[in-house]
């Protein structure tokens, strides 16, 4: 048995190991293509151990080796070993797939080029060349490609679906894989309107825009607060367009902000924070009759939001 049995070509193997019997004294370590040896693969170093079961190799493979399948023979002074081929005595050359570029960073929705490259010319028909994303939900590929016969490269293409990173495979039997990893980002989000443009504290606002988190809390939205701070709100339903907050306690007047994962935006309008009425007057009693040239006391009460009350004054009517 070879291990490895396979190597691209231009690569120098540093240990192949040869597994069988009787291999003392090895002498050479021939790679044939079509019955006769391939001087575009050498091997160097041999050395077996005592037992005669395993013998190692420094192994180069030329760039200009052609692709496919030698057949690996062992020459010491008993003989050559068996020159029909095997699973066992099989040596594949391969080509080397590459992508270009090896990385790539996109934005969500977006597309990016990509280039597949061979170390050798496709055959006679094209080669197909499969591709495969790691994480279809973060990017996409087509299934497959095709290299016209004799060139040497094709192109397509990366779409982005959601922020993340993923590994791109490019695969045939007869070339070494070649891969690229694609980071996506989520996209800067912008503010384009909110509904309504003014409201009191608690009112439910709609912030109208592009590149929002599809998750409310992946969102976060900032009303202008005194002393140039931010107030943050409660952001209760979300879409890549549109976000649904509340206005929050201790906002005043001014811009929104809104934050992702893709960066942060400042509204160019202002929210008008309109001030909130926190008493009422209670006038008692509720009703009351009075007769020409007569008078009616009537208590005049403020209640606030909390509950408490104060006599402002008496009055009467007549």
């Amino acid at each position: 048995n070879l291990n490895p049995n396979t190597g691209v070509h231009g690569q120098i193997i540093n240990l192949l190991t040869v597994t069988g019997e009787r291999l003392g004294g090895a002498t050479a370590l021939t790679f044939l293509k079509d019955g006769t040896p391939d001087s575009a693969i050498t091997a160097t170093n041999l050395s077996v151990n005592p037992e005669g079961t395993q013998l190692t190799a420094t192994v180069t493979i030329a760039a200009a080796a052609a692709l496919g399948t030698r057949v690996v023979t062992v020459t010491t002074p008993e003989g050559t070993s068996d020159t029909i081929a095997t699973s066992g005595n099989s040596f594949t050359v391969l080509g080397q797939i590459t992508l270009v570029p090896d990385f790539m960073s996109l934005v969500e929705g977006t597309s990016g080029g990509l280039t597949i490259q061979l170390s050798a010319p496709a055959p006679t028909g094209g080669l197909t060349v499969t591709l495969e994303s790691a994480a279809p939900g973060i990017a996409t590929v087509p299934a497959s490609v095709t290299v016209p016969a004799n060139a040497t490269s094709a192109s397509t293409s990366v779409t982005a679906v959601f922020e993340g990173t993923t590994n791109i495979t490019a695969s045939n039997s007869s070339f070494a894989s070649g891969h690229s990893v694609v980071t996506v980002r989520a996209p800067i989000p912008t503010i384009s309107s909110f509904n309504p443009s003014s409201g009191k504290v608690g009112t439910t606002v709609a912030i109208s825009g592009t590149g929002f988190r599809l998750t409310p809390g992946a969102n976060t939205v900032r009303f202008t607060g005194a002393g140039s701070t931010w107030v943050p709100a409660t952001v209760t339903a979300a879409s890549a367009t549109s976000l649904t907050v509340t206005v929050p306690t201790g906002a005043i007047t001014g811009p929104l902000q809104v934050s992702t994962s893709g960066g942060t935006v400042t509204s160019s309008g202002y929210f008008i924070v309109l001030p909130t009425q926190d008493f009422s007057l209670v006038v008692e009693p509720s009703t009351a009759t009075a007769i020409a040239g007569t008078s009616v006391n009537l208590k005049v009460s403020t209640v606030t939001t909390g509950g408490l009350g104060r006599r402002l004054a008496a009055s009467s009517s007549s």
